[in-house]
């Protein structure tokens, strides 16, 4: 099956390629790496479609827009790709869109948009979806016989004006590998496609339907946790619940938690299956108060909850795991190109997509807890960490990229917290997924 999904550009002899675009002689030994990579990547050009309407693309407005809507298949793979025209009152579109789940949307993976002036018939941009999402994409624009794009990934810009050698109507019907390749000296590529047929992105997402299958047997409750040994309990006092038993985020992200850390049992667990309580309440305070400096008539709020219970949880784990006693903060995330990171505090949630997008493609079978905090009072502003979610990044084998946030005993969205907390930073930590998560009873 898989043979059958090889992309038209396979077949193309380099010297053809050279001629095209001679450019590309100096890095030939590229082209070859570029397309292994966007295979792997599930990646389908339809740069055969494209080619086949190559007189269209550069007809006259009226004559493109009596170009019917229709669906081609291509011989190069097996993805079809409909085109149709659209115009407003200054601009047409001419749309190339790949199908995606027996549907052609605008935002899909692969799809190009190509903008002309209607007055002039101009070329304006092309626009390329990288994911299917309306925020990931490159933007190029003619300048003059060359090539200007910018590449945005969910809505923020990574790369601008990076300039392309090469006449842009050459690049509206050629492949999208020969686009890569040209510009592969000035955009890390490696680091925004990865191979999805890994085995570790089956982990993660067997994680989440592990989760998801529970989410409603539980209960919110505050301050709700479980003990070492699975009972309800407060998390302050350790008292047990008795009318209503359930949990809060903490006690949530420590569910899941210990759900991993049963699944390396030891010989004698004389203490219970799971994680202590009093070992994930550890304070570190010392830490803190050099570059967030609550004064001690504020330490009442416990300001600083969230941050110490995710970062206890993965050193928590990791020496379940491996025997070996880890430092506080090496398992946070603090070095992701292309976004600011503050010390304590995260990246903001408006990045946080992108983020966890970086981070997948570099940590391939991780996942998250975010301590999420905002600003609090006004003389002076100091931050509050208010809320932990779980977070699990991953690719199915076409391509897609999914987040599924677990919170509090619900599944969402990341742009959902965005919405309840406008304005938050997420501090990151990273823990390593399990093939067999052993959850705590909650019923």
């Amino acid at each position: 099956m898989k043979s059958c999904r090889k992309f038209l550009f396979a077949s193309l002899p380099i010297f053809a390629v050279v001629l095209v675009f001679p450019s590309l002689l100096y890095s030939q030994s590229n082209i070859s790496s570029t397309y292994k990579m966007l295979e792997a990547a599930s990646f389908y050009e339809n740069y055969e479609v494209r080619q086949e309407l190559n007189d269209t693309i550069f007809a006259p407005f009226l004559t493109v827009l009596n170009t019917p809507k229709k669906v081609y298949s291509q011989s190069g793979n097996n993805i079809p790709v409909k085109f149709e025209v659209r115009k407003s009152a200054e601009y047409f579109y001419m749309l190339f869109l790949n199908e995606f789940n027996y549907a052609f949307p605008v935002w899909g993976r692969g799809s190009y948009i190509i903008k002309r002036d209607i007055r002039t018939g101009n070329f304006v941009q092309l626009k390329i979806f990288l994911q299917n999402d309306e925020g990931s994409y490159l933007r190029l624009f003619p300048v003059g016989n060359r090539t200007r794009m910018d590449v945005y990934l969910f809505g923020s810009r990574i790369y601008e004006s990076i300039l392309i050698p090469v006449d842009f109507k050459r690049l509206l019907v050629s492949p999208f590998s020969i686009l890569l390749n040209l510009t592969s000296d000035s955009i890390d590529w490696d680091s925004l496609f990865t191979d999805v047929s890994w085995h570790e992105w089956e982990v993660v997402q067997n994680m989440v339907e592990d989760i998801r299958i529970h989410l409603d047997d539980i209960e919110e409750v505050d301050d709700g946790g479980q003990n070492r040994f699975g009972d309800f309990v407060f998390i302050e006092t350790g008292s047990r619940q008795n009318d209503t038993v359930g949990m809060n985020c903490s006690g949530f992200v420590k569910w899941i938690g210990d759900g991993i850390y049963s699944s390396f049992p030891i010989e004698a667990d004389l203490y219970g299956p799971y994680m202590d309580l009093d070992s994930l309440k550890e304070e570190h305070l010392e830490e803190y108060e050099s570059n967030n400096p609550w004064n001690r008539n504020n330490l009442d709020r416990d300001p600083y909850f969230g941050l110490d219970w995710i970062r206890n949880i993965a050193s928590v784990l990791y020496e379940r795991r491996t025997g070996i006693t880890s430092s506080l903060k090496d398992f946070d995330i603090n070095d992701t190109p292309f976004f600011n990171y503050v010390e304590n505090i995260g990246y903001s949630i408006e990045d946080l997509s992108a983020v966890l997008y970086l981070q997948a493609i570099k940590n391939p079978g991780s996942f998250y807890l975010g301590a999420i905090n905002t600003e609090f009072g006004s003389n002076p502003v100091l931050r509050q960490y208010r809320h932990v979610s779980a977070f699990f990044p991953w690719f199915t084998k076409d391509g897609d990229f999914h987040i599924s946030v677990m919170d509090t005993c619900v599944e969402k969205y990341v742009v959902t917290l965005e919405g309840q907390f406008p304005g938050a930073f997420v501090q990151l930590v990273q823990i390593d997924s399990v093939e067999n998560l052993n959850l705590p009873a909650v019923k």
